[in-house]
């Protein structure tokens, strides 16, 4: 299904970037690094934990100028091993 996202998104724009992932030591900082090259500047994470400590829900304010930026953080932190899915 491709939707336009013009008609969803008006950049710039500020979102909330949530990834899941397995629990491992320095996954957070690996999705940090991938965003940083498309997304450059200080990043604030939350981390929470599963009910049974195996994977960590990352959630990342970002602000993003445009689609294409958007994109390329999907696909970057989509490389990183460890990662479930991307919201």
């Amino acid at each position: 299904m491709n939707q336009d996202t013009s008609k969803v998104w008006k950049f710039p724009c500020q979102l909330t970037f949530k990834v899941m992932t397995v629990a491992r030591e320095g996954i957070e900082q690996d999705v940090i690094n991938a965003i940083q090259p498309h997304v450059p500047g200080e990043h604030t994470s939350r981390i929470n934990p599963s009910r049974n400590g195996n994977y960590y829900s990352i959630s990342i304010p970002l602000r993003f100028e445009s689609k294409a930026q958007v994109d390329a953080v999907y696909q970057s932190v989509h490389a990183v091993d460890g990662v479930k899915i991307i919201l």
